[in-house]
C-alpha cells in the first residue's frame, strides 16, 4: 500500500517527496507572508480543547510523585547514596516537570494525529549521535527543548515506540549537527563580587542565613542582610561542566526497563537513559563537590530565594541538600500569574517544597505569607501626567513563547496557538486610529523563537515602530501615555501598582484565570482595565487617548485599580522588616 502523505513533524529542511505534506502544527511552518495551509494539511493542536488541557494538568500532576519514587529510589541505589525524598524533589523535580509535560504533549499530538489518520505515512528520520543529544544539565535540557533538532528526536522516538515496525520511515541522508550548547560568561562585575567573597568567606560560611536572587533590589536585598547581622551572598555561582561524561553503557544499566503495555508510562521509564540529564546520573559526584565549595554557609538554617530553583542546577542542588540535612527554604514569588492563573506549575512546585512562600499579596494557605512586591518599581513610577505632545508614546507590550510547548507552565497558551494570539492583537492594533498607531511602540521579547513576529507586524504596519526588546522597558513607560499588556503577566501588576495607565488584553477562553481571580477581573472590564474582547479594546483606546487622566484617575477607575493591587500587587514600605521577622520566626520553629 503506498503511504496517503509526508507527515511533517518539525520545521527542519526536509527531502522533496512525490506526496503530499501533512503539518503535524503550526511550529512546523516558518512564516513567509503567505498562506502555507493553503497547500498542505495541518493537524489541529490537541491542548485547543481547555478541558482537556485542565484534565491532563491534572493526570500529570498525580502522576509526578509516583515517577519521582521510581526515579530517586533508583539513583540512590545507583549512586551508593540515601538522599531523603525532599532532596530529590526540589533538585530532580523541576525537570522531571519538564519531562512529563513535553513528553505527554508530544505523545498526545502523536496519539490524536494516529487516531485520526492512521498510520499509512511517510516521515523523516534524519540521523544523530545519541551523544550529542544527552544533556548536560536542566538548563541545557530547557534550552533544547526549543530546538527544532531535540524535537524531531523526541517525535521520532515516540512514533517508533508507537508503531514499533509497522511505521513507514524514509532517511534523507542528512544527519543533524549538534545541539549548540547553551555558554555562559563571567562578567568583570561578577570577579569582583567573587574576591569579595574569598575575603569574607570564614565569616559568610559560618553564617545562619542565606539569602540569594530573592527578587529584592541589590541595595534591598544587602540591607536586609545587614537587619540579620551578616554579611551579603553577592554573587550567582556559575556551574563548569568540564570534563563531564556521558556513559551510555551505565545509563542503560540504570533505566533499564521492559516496553510492557505500550502506554505514555512505560514510554517515560524506557526513555529515562536518553533523556535524563547527566547531573543527576553521571556527573552526580562533580555536580556535589562543585556545591560543597561554594563560598555559601556550611549550615544554614534558612534559606531565603525567589529564582534559584528555575534552572540553576548549582544553587538548587546547594538547597535541596541543605534542607536534605534540616534547613528550612522561605521562598518568594518572583512574577505574575502566581494566584491569577487557573494552574501554574511554578507554583505548585514552589508551594510544595517550602516551608514559607511569600505571595504578591493574595494567600489560601498558611505557608503563604502575603508580603507585597518584592521586585522594585520605583523605575517605572510616572509622576507627572502627560498631555497630547510628540512624546506621547502608546506602548504595546508582546509576549514571547517556544514555537513547542516546553511545559505546562501556566494555563495560558502555548505552542501553534501563538498564531492565533499574533491574529488577535494584529486585529486589536488595526482598529486604533491611524494618529495614535504613529505614535504606537510594539515591544517584542528580547527572547525569540522562530516566529518571525517582527516581521508579521510589519507587514501589516508601516507606521508602528518595533522594539526588538533590548532596551529598558522602564525608560519607554516613561515615555509612554498608555501601556497595553497582551498577556497575564508581570508587567501589570508592576504598572498598575505604579499608577501607571494601563490595558489589559487577552483572550479569557484561552488564557484561563482561576475562580477567586474572576471577581476581580470582572471589576476591572468594568472600569474598563481588562479587555476579552479585541475591538472594544480598541474602541476604548481611540475614546480616552485624548484626556487619558479624565479616565484613568476616576474616582470608581482607581479604586478598582487599588484593590486589585491590595491582593496582588501590593506595596508594602514595610516588606524588609516583616521578611526579617519571617526569618527570625522561622529559625526558632521546630
Amino acid at each position: 500500500m503506498l503511504p496517503k502523505y509526508n507527515l511533517i513533524t518539525t520545521a527542519l529542511k526536509t527531502k522533496k517527496s512525490k506526496y503530499d505534506k501533512f503539518y503535524l502544527g503550526d511550529w512546523c511552518i516558518k512564516y513567509n507572508n503567505k498562506n502555507t495551509s493553503l497547500d498542505a494539511s495541518k493537524h489541529p493542536y490537541h491542548w485547543n480543547d481547555k478541558k482537556k488541557l485542565i484534565k491532563d494538568y491534572k493526570y500529570l500532576k498525580s502522576l509526578h510523585p509516583i515517577i519521582l519514587d521510581t526515579i530517586y529510589k533508583k539513583l540512590n541505589k545507583e549512586l551508593g547514596i540515601n538522599y531523603k525524598k525532599i532532596f530529590w524533589e526540589i533538585y530532580l523535580g523541576p525537570w522531571l516537570n519538564y519531562y512529563l509535560q513535553v513528553m505527554f504533549d508530544r505523545w498526545e499530538i502523536i496519539d490524536s494525529f494516529l487516531k485520526i489518520h492512521g498510520d499509512n505515512f511517510l516521515t523523516d528520520k534524519f540521523d544523530y549521535d545519541e551523544n550529542d543529544f544527552i544533556c548536560k544539565n536542566l538548563e541545557e535540557f530547557v534550552y533544547s527543548l526549543y530546538s527544532d533538532e531535540y524535537n524531531h528526536i523526541i517525535f521520532n522516538e515516540i512514533l517508533a515506540y508507537r508503531l514499533n515496525t509497522k511505521n513507514i520511515f524514509f532517511n534523507n541522508g542528512i544527519k543533524i549537527k549538534p545541539l549548540i550548547k547553551k555558554k555562559y560568561k563571567i562578567g568583570r562585575n561578577i570577579k569582583i563580587l567573587r574576591t569579595f567573597e574569598k575575603i569574607f568567606s570564614s565569616i559568610i560560611k559560618k553564617q545562619n542565613f542565606l539569602l540569594f536572587d530573592t527578587y529584592l533590589s541589590r541595595y534591598e536585598e544587602t540591607l536586609l542582610n545587614l537587619k540579620l547581622k551578616q554579611i551579603p551572598t553577592v554573587h550567582s555561582p556559575n556551574l563548569s561542566l568540564e570534563n563531564w561524561i556521558i556513559d551510555r553503557k551505565f545509563r542503560r544499566e540504570v533505566f533499564k526497563y521492559e516496553n510492557k503495555s505500550n502506554s505514555f508510562e512505560d514510554f517515560l521509564l524506557k526513555k529515562l537513559n536518553l533523556f535524563i540529564p547527566s547531573e543527576f546520573l553521571e556527573n552526580f559526584s562533580n555536580l556535589k563537590d562543585q556545591s560543597n565549595n561554594l563560598c555559601w554557609p556550611k549550615n544554614p538554617k534558612i534559606i531565603f530565594t525567589s529564582h534559584a530553583l528555575n534552572n540553576y542546577s548549582l544553587s538548587k542542588f546547594y538547597i535541596a541538600d541543605k534542607v536534605n540535612h534540616g534547613c528550612k527554604l522561605i521562598h518568594g514569588q518572583h512574577g505574575g500569574v502566581y494566584g491569577l492563573d487557573e494552574f501554574t506549575t511554578h507554583e505548585d512546585y514552589e508551594l510544595n517544597v517550602s516551608n514559607y512562600f511569600i505571595s504578591w499579596g493574595w494567600s489560601h494557605k498558611e505557608k503563604i505569607k502575603p508580603i507585597g512586591i518584592l521586585k522594585p518599581i520605583k523605575n517605572i513610577s510616572r509622576k507627572n501626567n502627560f498631555k497630547n505632545n510628540d512624546k506621547d508614546k502608546l506602548l504595546y507590550v508582546l509576549r514571547s513563547r517556544s514555537r513547542y510547548s516546553v511545559n505546562l507552565l501556566h494555563s495560558d497558551i502555548r505552542s501553534s496557538q501563538m498564531i492565533t494570539y499574533y491574529n488577535e492583537n494584529i486585529n486589536l492594533l488595526s482598529n486604533i486610529d491611524d494618529k495614535i498607531q504613529k505614535k504606537t511602540i510594539l515591544r517584542l521579547h528580547s527572547r525569540k523563537y522562530g516566529w518571525d513576529e517582527k516581521k508579521r507586524f510589519s507587514d501589516c504596519f508601516n507606521t508602528i515602530k518595533i522594539d526588538e526588546g533590548h532596551k529598558k522597558i522602564s525608560d519607554l513607560i516613561k515615555k509612554s501615555r498608555l501601556v497595553i499588556h497582551t498577556y497575564n503577566t508581570t508587567g501589570f501588576l508592576e504598572t498598575l501598582a505604579a499608577n501607571v495607565p494601563t490595558i489589559i488584553y487577552f483572550n479569557s477562553k484561552n488564557n484561563l484565570i482561576r475562580n477567586d481571580a474572576k471577581v476581580i477581573f470582572k471589576e476591572l472590564q468594568k472600569n474598563k482595565i481588562y479587555f476579552s474582547d479585541a475591538k472594544e479594546a480598541s474602541d476604548h483606546i481611540n475614546n480616552v487617548w485624548n484626556n487619558i487622566d479624565l479616565w484613568w484617575n476616576n474616582k470608581e477607575t482607581q479604586s478598582t485599580r487599588k484593590l486589585f493591587c491590595t491582593k496582588y500587587a501590593k506595596i508594602n514600605d514595610n516588606k524588609l522588616n516583616e521578611i526579617k521577622n519571617l526569618i527570625i520566626e522561622s529559625t526558632y520553629e521546630k
